[in-house]
């Protein structure tokens, strides 16, 4: 459309596209509010539905966390366990090396105070009447330790578990029932949620402390003396390399 100028009026151009592609502009009418209206109304409750939802949905999701947690836990113990099982055996292990480390040193000082050493035989009198040192036994590292208290915590762990299965079939059972209304049920579930979330986060707990004794147990009775054992051995060995090696060299 122009003017009688003959400029296009302002909009024209705009009103012309839109209404060769099917748009028309035009009031809303009645019948289009009251469905708006209702809508707002359904979307509402739909809200409150929704949330409802999205809370059970998320303490679903806790608990499963917390399953995953406890059987992390629970497995992580038992590897616990078996690292200081073999530590243990490694110190026994150590204090073997220390013993033959005295014998090897017994012979050595036999040898350098031998006459014979020469023909590298020890069958002289010097030799015989030398008395020999008595070798340090060693003392062995129970294996097993904390065993006992170990099969404590694990009867109570399957105690707390039971209770924890207890929570989960009653949650279950308020989700299917039919004698509460929506919103009860809705609140009756969460509440049943929160007592499992409380019954894992108990054992989840119990399973912690479990692991700092058996850490605490592993440092002191292990990993301290067998750090002192090992330099122990290792000087040992260089001394008897350093006393082997003058003795071939006489």
């Amino acid at each position: 459309k122009k003017s009688t100028f003959g400029f296009a009026m302002p909009g024209a151009s705009g009103r012309n596209k839109r209404e060769q592609i099917g748009i028309v502009d035009h009031e809303p009418s009645q019948l289009e509010e009251d469905e708006e209206y209702q809508t707002a109304e359904l979307t509402t409750e739909d809200k409150i539905r929704n949330a409802r939802g999205d809370i059970t949905n998320t303490q679903d999701n806790t608990t499963d966390m917390l399953d995953d947690i406890i059987g992390q836990g629970a497995e992580t113990n038992k590897k616990l366990y078996a690292q200081g099982e073999q530590l243990r055996r490694a110190r026994n292990d150590m204090q073997d090396i220390k013993e033959n480390n005295e014998i090897a040193q017994e012979q050595l000082e036999k040898m350098e105070l031998c006459c014979c050493v020469a023909i590298f035989i020890s069958c002289c009198c010097c030799c015989c009447a030398k008395e020999k040192k008595p070798v340090t036994k060693r003392k062995d590292v129970g294996l097993g330790a904390g065993e006992e208290e170990r099969r404590k915590n694990e009867r109570e762990r399957v105690q707390k578990l039971r209770k924890v299965n207890e929570a989960k079939r009653r949650a279950d059972g308020l989700k299917n029932a039919e004698d509460l209304d929506e919103k009860e049920r809705f609140e009756a579930v969460a509440d049943a949620q929160l007592d499992i979330m409380n019954a894992q986060l108990d054992v989840v707990g119990d399973l912690i402390k479990v692991q700092k004794e058996e850490l605490d147990r592993q440092k002191k009775d292990v990993l301290n003396p067998l750090d002192k054992e090992i330099d122990v051995n290792r000087a040992q060995i260089k001394a008897l390399d350093r006393r082997g090696k003058n003795l071939l060299n006489r």
